[in-house]
């Protein structure tokens, strides 16, 4: 099994699935997080690299309604069908068909586009953390190549307490645990590092330059120990000029607006 939920890197499908094969082992690769970026064609290539099967979520970077996608073979399809229904699911939720079928050809048509301005995104991001006094994994290989950022936060605080105060904020980020967190004792409910997404702000038509901004946000709160209230007021004001979806074929409704049906 390749994937994760934290995935700042391609994994080594290539190097490592021949060996498995070759002892019977049927491969699979997560792509729960990443599978807007690999249909983006700016991640990497699972199953031409030799997976199996590629399980994946369709509400992350891949931006649909919430489900599941199993791709493979086709000499997997009918054990993947009747593994999947009616054993473990009775429905495939014919309300949300019509909604992936937008999402996915908004991929079709502005995938590459987004993919790659995620990632330039999540690189600035980190850059920018990383420049203000932030311990950001990863930096010998350029911190990231997907949509997410790892940071070790233990010289302020543990990750749920940084977790915490952001949220107080209006920054919504995830409490991770990193390397050598288990061996020191640490938890996943005050790991020692917290994780960072940009495909939804990317979604918003942000770019390099309001990663900077988002990064003194943080550092704000974390380092200069401003009140959450305060900054959140200004984050704010920040936001109002980012409220309409791009990378898509009607970039003239709000982003959070409930659209009536005709």
């Amino acid at each position: 099994m390749f994937g994760g939920s934290l995935f700042l890197f391609p994994h080594p499908v290539r190097e490592l699935s021949d060996f498995m094969k070759e002892h019977g082992m049927h491969v699979n690769y997560d792509a729960a997080h990443v599978a807007g970026l690999i249909a983006g064609g700016r991640f990497q290539d699972p199953l031409r690299e030799g997976t199996d099967t590629i399980t994946m979520s369709t509400h992350k970077t891949l931006f649909g309604p919430q489900g599941g996608l199993v791709l493979g073979s086709e000499k997997h399809a009918e054990q993947i069908k009747k593994a999947v229904f009616p054993g473990l699911t009775s429905s495939h939720h014919i309300h949300l068909v019509a909604a992936k079928a937008v999402a996915f050809a908004e991929v079709l048509e502005f995938g590459r586009d987004y993919a790659r301005q995620v990632i330039r995104n999540a690189r600035a991001f980190a850059g920018a953390l990383n420049e203000m006094g932030f311990q950001v994994l990863g930096e010998s290989r350029g911190f990231t190549e997907s949509h997410q950022i790892a940071v070790n936060v233990l010289e302020f605080a543990d990750g749920g307490r940084v977790e915490e105060d952001l949220e107080r904020a209006g920054i919504i980020v995830n409490r991770q645990l990193i390397p050598g967190d288990i061996k020191a004792g640490r938890n996943y409910l005050q790991p020692g590092g917290i994780r960072i997404g940009v495909s939804e702000i990317t979604r918003l038509g942000m770019g390099e330059s309001e990663m900077r901004e988002l990064a003194s946000f943080i550092r704000r709160v974390i380092i200069d120990k401003k009140r959450p209230e305060e900054v959140r007021s200004d984050i704010e004001l920040f936001r109002k000029a980012y409220q309409k979806v791009r990378f898509c074929f009607d970039d003239s409704l709000g982003a959070y607006e409930y659209v009536k049906l005709r």
